[in-house]
């Protein structure tokens, strides 16, 4: 009966040893398949996504901080009504996945703003809306550089992700 009790205890012991551990390991995967950004488009309405700096259609989509250049992110949508989206930004690291800052750490404004600015196509075969979004504006400006991305939602719905863009905001440290 001692061996048994002695058994049983051994086995607790070794079960929260096993759970511990696992747990463990579990962490560092999820930690490890951190979503990594990219321009993307998910919703088989929307055509023709573009960043830029704003004015340079074939430019890359990089502004230096506080300067008076802007990103202008459009894209093109095959509904020809218009639709409520709305953007978020996010900051990332170098490998573009999330950083740990918050939005008040990285800009000034709100991080959930509405796209206002939007036109409907004009004698086209098919109808569209261009929707676009230019930062930093009223509503958003940024504090610090690096790797942004802009991630459109509809209806306010976080989990109804419509495109993601990627875009760089740097700031010129050293001269060349």
């Amino acid at each position: 009966l001692f061996h048994l009790k002695e058994f049983l205890k051994n086995m607790k012991m070794r079960n929260r040893i096993v759970l511990f551990y696992t747990l463990l390991g579990l962490s560092f995967l999820c930690k490890g398949q951190a979503e990594k950004y990219s321009s993307h488009i998910y919703s088989s309405t929307i055509k023709t996504l573009r960043a830029n700096v704003d004015g340079n259609d074939r430019s890359y989509p990089a502004i230096e901080l506080n300067s008076d250049a802007k990103i202008r992110i459009q894209f093109d949508d095959l509904v020809a009504n218009s639709r409520n989206y709305s953007y978020q930004i996010i900051h990332c690291n170098y490998d573009w996945t999330t950083s740990n800052l918050f939005s008040a750490d990285f800009m000034t404004g709100f991080n959930e703003n509405t796209i206002h600015n939007f036109e409907y196509s004009v004698q086209t075969k098919i109808g569209y809306i261009n929707y676009w979004v230019d930062l930093p504006n009223d509503d958003v400006q940024f504090k610090v550089s690096g790797n942004y991305v802009l991630r459109v939602i509809e209806n306010g719905d976080r989990e109804k992700t419509v495109l993601t863009a990627c875009f760089v905001v740097y700031e010129t440290l050293v001269g060349v």
